[in-house]
């Protein structure tokens, strides 16, 4: 049994119908509820079982209604999958105090809440599987991306700490950094700087993968990245924690 955040779009909805297809029964959790609707009954179309929870993961509480909603539906929770996040696009400069609150909030500790709602439960229920969804900006930042970069960062180094401190539990946690892939978020993303720039949206993507080349020549798709996440939640990798993936077709330059 799954718990996706983030599931209306995107990487989450590829998830989500990556698992339901291999049948595990998901909880499904977003902000908007037309959207999140809209993605279960496609699965539910598919013979899936799943549980909508409409919830803002940034709120107080919000990881216990949703690990609840799901204990109080399936009984147990093996796996969850933080795929929520975000943020606006902003030159350095112009970055306040709130902005760099508000990144902290959706792409930090919003998994933080997740996981100290589920681990317990994953503990009683003999073991788990959690992954976190971070970004390529966690290893190479960018100034446009201050607080998102700052806080994915952050998440991979929890993701490092939960997994040696849960490891005796059997429940394992790994970090996946996703590239750029092509998603309504990148796209919203492309737009938004090309706003604030004044440029149009296609010179913004072209100097985007000029800065950042992709060497297999591609966008990312949601289902690249999700694949990745099956396999690290299965038993396949029951001997893979505390590590971290960079799915971006091979345009990270770091080597670490």
């Amino acid at each position: 049994m799954a718990v996706v955040t983030g599931a209306s779009l995107g990487i989450g909805r590829a998830v989500a119908g990556r698992l339901t297809s291999q049948g595990s029964r998901v909880v499904l959790c977003a902000r908007s509820a037309d959207a999140l609707g809209r993605v279960a009954d496609d699965l539910r179309r598919g013979g899936a079982e799943v549980e909508v929870v409409v919830a803002d993961v940034t709120a107080a509480g919000s990881g216990d209604e949703i690990v609840g909603r799901a204990m109080d539906r399936f009984g147990r929770v093996d796996v969850l999958v933080n795929n929520a996040g975000g943020g606006p696009v902003k030159p350095f400069a112009e970055l306040a105090i709130e902005d760099w609150q508000e990144g902290l909030d959706l792409n930090f500790l919003s998994a933080v809440r997740c996981c100290l709602a589920a681990v317990p439960h994953m503990a009683a229920g003999g073991g788990g599987a959690i992954v976190n969804l971070a970004s390529s900006t966690a290893r190479e930042p960018d100034p446009y991306f201050g607080p998102y970069g700052v806080a994915k960062a952050a998440l991979v180094n929890y993701t490092k700490v939960l997994a040696g401190a849960v490891a005796r539990q059997s429940i394992r946690a790994n970090c996946v950094l996703p590239g750029i892939v092509d998603t309504e978020g990148s796209r919203q993303v492309a737009a938004d700087t090309a706003a604030s720039i004044g440029r149009p949206v296609d010179e913004v993507m072209a100097a985007m993968l000029r800065k950042a080349p992709i060497p297999l020549g591609r966008l990312g798709t949601p289902e690249d990245v999700a694949a990745v996440i099956a396999f690290l939640v299965s038993d396949e990798a029951a001997w893979v924690t505390g590590s971290t993936f960079s799915v971006d077709g091979g345009a990270l330059r770091a080597a670490w």
